[in-house]
């Protein structure tokens, strides 16, 4: 203790006691801040900046002008809808694709698997969130059991069809495949 130092060699590198030295300093009723080296105490601090940081008076204490308040800019909002992509300098290369697909509106998707996500997640990256919602509103709170059908099921059954690997699928066979589903599932909430 008296050498500042301690077999982990953290107390060494840092001078700051570890926690085996706290641990032993807790048991015999000692305080750390006397084992901390001088230039992590406040002191240490002060002197350092006395120099550079001055103090300052509170904002009641600041000398009143005539001139009028600073307000912020005035901010109008763009009529038309925002910009995904910036616009390149002219010098710039393109942006470089990286193979991903646009499927339904719903974003950029890059394999099967992200496409037919687990329990609805599928759906959702396929026709996006409003085609689910939409289902809630007509099947009321069967909505989680159309997620659960269009998500696990689809991707089963397409995982089964191309050998359980992660490609692109047509969008035609995904269409037909959901339409299949829907209007099942449409003749059995009927009944």
């Amino acid at each position: 203790m008296n050498a500042k130092t301690c077999t982990c060699r953290r107390w060494d590198l840092t001078s700051i006691p570890c926690a085996h030295a706290l641990v032993v300093l807790r048991d015999s009723k000692k305080k750390a801040e006397g084992l901390v080296h001088y230039y992590y105490q406040k002191q240490a601090y002060i002197n350092t900046y006395k120099h550079v940081i001055y103090p300052m008076n509170g904002m009641d204490m600041w000398e009143k002008t005539n001139k009028p308040p600073i307000e912020p800019p005035h901010y109008t909002r763009n009529s038309r809808r925002p910009k995904k992509c910036r616009m390149r300098e002219p010098d710039e290369p393109p942006a470089q694709s990286d193979g991903t697909k646009l499927i339904f509106g719903a974003g950029f998707v890059t394999s099967s698997e992200q496409i037919f996500g687990c329990f609805g997640t599928g759906m959702q990256l396929i026709f996006g969130a409003g085609f689910v919602t939409g289902l809630e509103q007509i099947f009321g709170c069967f909505g989680i059991g159309m997620q659960l059908i269009f998500g696990a099921v689809l991707r089963a059954e397409l995982g089964c069809f191309f050998g359980g690997q992660t490609r692109q699928v047509a969008v035609a066979a995904i269409a037909l495949f959901m339409l299949s589903c829907f209007c099942s599932l449409t003749v059995w909430k009927l009944l």
